[in-house]
């Protein structure tokens, strides 16, 4: 069961980690959401801004491979990530996609949210009961927390 949590119901003292997937580095500029000003919104608690190292590499991926709205977006991406100075999580197999960086990174342990719009991935996450941050509404962020 989850609760969607958007307004402070207790002191937290744990700082989170809030992973930021690739898809949702792309937010800002795909539906104009500024998402730094929304997690600050829903987030009531204590948090660490994190991207892992292959979000970075996807970014690169999508300039060099693909064309027009999601080239600019990925640029754009790059140039956020740069002024923002978000923690970088090093991963060290390079076989596996960032998803799969993520649910390892996530299994088993608590102190960690991951922001993503990705359907696959949310899914995963919620069956292991790690909180998210999704795209609720054309302009507002979600965030959902197990207890």
């Amino acid at each position: 069961m989850f609760i969607n949590r958007t307004k402070p119901t207790a002191k937290v003292t744990v700082e989170y980690n809030i992973i930021l997937d690739t898809n949702f580095l792309l937010v800002p500029f795909q539906h104009k959401i500024d998402i730094f000003a929304e997690i600050d919104r829903i987030c009531h608690f204590p948090y660490k801004l994190c991207i892992i190292d292959r979000s970075l590499d996807e970014l690169k991926s999508i300039i060099e491979f693909q064309k027009g709205k999601n080239v600019r977006a990925a640029k754009l991406a790059i140039d956020l990530l740069k002024a923002k100075d978000l923690k970088t999580i090093t991963t060290d197999d390079s076989e596996k996609d960032v998803d799969h960086h993520i649910l390892d990174l996530v299994a088993g342990k608590s102190g960690n949210i991951v922001a993503t719009l990705d359907k696959y991935l949310r899914d995963k996450l919620r069956s292991m009961h790690v909180p998210i941050i999704h795209l609720k509404c054309r302009g507002c962020l979600e965030l959902e927390m197990y207890t």
